[in-house]
């Protein structure tokens, strides 16, 4: 005895199928590790740096949480797309120039994203405010 199946039968099973992928695709939630709200300022010879980059970088290995200073110099860091924070510990932060145009951020060398000269520990007692004056 052979089987025939109707166009529509294959229609509905490959929407059904279609659905159940998609669904296990994305039905799941990514779980975010343990996190501390971290923020500060940055300033460079006295004056707010704005369009600065603040990269805060785990000693013990890990993601790390960036954020980009406001025309007052001050960021607030974000870990991925949908983190707010960075994870407890030591780490060693970066800056670098976040100006897409250029514009004339003179960041001193020493901080720049090569070289990690600044180390902090982010801890699970507020406030995690970090605050970095930049000079020569």
């Amino acid at each position: 005895m052979k089987m025939t199946f109707s166009p529509n039968f294959y229609r509905t099973f490959f929407a059904v199928l279609s659905v159940c992928f998609l669904a296990g695709c994305f039905g799941k939630s990514v779980e975010l590790p343990e996190l501390a709200e971290v923020h500060g300022t940055v300033s460079i010879q006295g004056k707010p740096a704005k369009l600065i980059m603040v990269v805060f970088q785990p000693e013990a290995g890990g993601v790390a949480s960036r954020g980009t200073t406001d025309a007052d110099g001050k960021y607030s860091l974000r870990y991925g797309a949908n983190g707010t924070g960075a994870l407890f510990g030591k780490h060693q932060v970066r800056f670098s120039i976040a100006d897409p145009e250029g514009n004339s951020t003179e960041l001193p060398e020493k901080y720049s994203l090569d070289d990690a000269s600044i180390s902090v520990e982010v801890t699970s007692e507020s406030p995690n405010e970090f605050d970095f004056e930049l000079s020569d």
